[in-house]
């Protein structure tokens, strides 16, 4: 329970914090607060930095209640807390940036030293990552004194990089190009329906951390990309989570397609109830559905799900190798890979926070079947992928990833035999262990979010 304090004393002891907090962030502040009005976008406010002494209403660390049945590993809660508060410090000195051309602005770096082999080399940030930067800021207000304003400065860079398609949602890529951080003029200007998704969630998170009346609306700002997102990133005909705003209805080779990493069935819940809109709960039973095709049809063994799924007739299936491929690769747009390696995170959340049995057999089933595959030793997870009847995806090599490995700790959160509490154990023990400088940014994000999780301080914005 937060202490009660008066108004002067909190002021107070939040100007000593941040008199006292050093960062290399910091020094890029402006030295006096600069004014953002965002009218263009309605919010019609004044922002400006010194909000960022807003108090922290549910600092980390909340210790949530969750649901029934659900465990977490056999150390002590202070233990728990302090992984987090060290991983998550070290991502934040390692990958928050302040921007560089323009005050009040932070973005996550996801790209430093032309990490992403795929992306240009001037690439610096994408929805999906600042989306992660947002979420991660709002749960670890209270333990960081920066949060809020390295939160409100994130806000600030999503609303300059408004999507093309819907001013509301964020354009996928910004690049460092010229002086300048600008949406990427090469395939960047459109949005990604998961980076969308977070970043709606995320408002949320803020506005029950720092409340709307400190310099920014979260819950109005909230409603405004929940409402885009139900435009613009799901399909209208069949009510599936789109690929992103770019994908039309009426597009035959994507308008049947999505993505299984954004099955976020809390987030879809949350955003039910943040705007009363009913169609939410079509999305989430057709979503459900999906995974059920997906899952029984094509994994029932394994409980792997495709990177990419696609609508054909009344079921859906994994997409099929073409080229040129899908969307991303013609090897792996339909296994188990970097995009779906997510998801033993994205759908147990929802069974660890709400007790929805949807999903829970599905997930006994992956948990048994990664403890096999891995002998009961998480260093053997292969970093690489799967095809969906279990077999390791033999073009990427036998190697360690993050990336692979943490989700499965959110995932043996939901079993509670004897085998599955060692299983998690060891989890916990092996993704904490994993140094911050030899992992990429996508592994140690998804650790992070999936250690938020696993050690009680995932809460729900409802």
């Amino acid at each position: 329970m937060k202490p009660k304090k008066s108004f002067i004393l909190t002021l107070c002891s939040a100007l000593l914090m941040q008199t006292l907090v050093f960062s290399t962030i910091t020094s890029a502040n402006p030295a006096s607060p600069q004014s953002v009005n965002d009218s263009v976008h309605g919010q019609h406010v004044t922002e400006e930095n010194i909000e960022t002494f807003a108090a922290a209403q549910r600092g980390f660390p909340q210790h949530v209640t969750y649901s029934n049945g659900v465990i977490k590993p056999r150390v002590s809660q202070s233990q728990l807390d302090q992984e987090v508060r060290r991983l998550y410090n070290e991502w934040k000195a390692k990958y928050v940036k302040a921007h560089p051309y323009k005050s009040g602005r932070y973005f996550v770096h996801y790209n430093q030293n032309g990490e992403s082999t795929d992306d240009p080399l001037d690439a610096v940030t994408v929805s999906e990552a600042h989306g992660y930067g947002m979420i991660a800021t709002a749960y670890l207000a209270g333990h960081d004194a920066e949060a809020k304003k390295l939160f409100d400065g994130m806000y600030r860079f999503y609303r300059d990089h408004p999507s093309t398609n819907h001013p509301d949602l964020m354009a996928w890529q910004q690049v460092d190009r010229n002086g300048a951080i600008i949406t990427n003029p090469n395939n960047g200007g459109s949005s990604a329906t998961d980076g969308d998704m977070d970043i709606a969630y995320a408002l949320l998170l803020a506005e029950k951390q720092w409340g709307n009346n400190t310099g920014i609306n979260y819950g109005a700002q909230a409603k405004k990309i929940i409402n885009a997102i139900m435009l613009k990133d799901v399909n209208h005909t069949y009510y599936h989570l789109n690929l992103g705003d770019w994908a039309q209805d009426s597009d035959v080779k994507y308008g049947p397609g999505t993505r299984t990493s954004d099955f976020m069935f809390h987030h879809l819940k949350v955003f039910q109830t943040a705007t009363g809109d009913s169609r939410w709960n079509q999305v989430i039973t057709t979503t459900h559905a999906a995974r059920e095709n997906l899952y029984y049809g094509y994994a029932a063994n394994t409980g792997l799900l495709p990177d990419f799924g696609i609508r054909k007739g009344q079921y859906y299936e994994p997409v099929k190798p073409t080229i040129p491929p899908f969307l991303e690769n013609t090897d792996t747009d339909g296994i188990y890979y970097y995009n779906a390696a997510r998801i033993p995170w994205r759908i147990a959340t929802d069974v660890i926070l709400t007790g929805d049995t949807r999903s829970k057999f599905h997930l006994t089933t992956l948990n048994n079947w990664i403890r096999t595959e891995a002998q009961n030793n998480p260093a053997n997870i292969h970093g690489g992928g799967f095809y969906l009847n279990g077999t390791k995806y033999l073009n990427s090599g036998t190697y360690y990833d993050l990336t692979f490995t943490a989700p499965f700790a959110v995932s043996a959160m939901t079993d509670t035999n004897t085998a599955n509490k060692e299983w998690l154990d060891k989890l916990w023990s092996n993704i904490v262990a994993q140094p911050t400088n030899q992992a990429s940014y996508f592994g140690n994000t998804v650790r992070l979010l999936s250690v938020i999780v696993v050690s009680g301080n995932w809460w729900s914005p409802n």
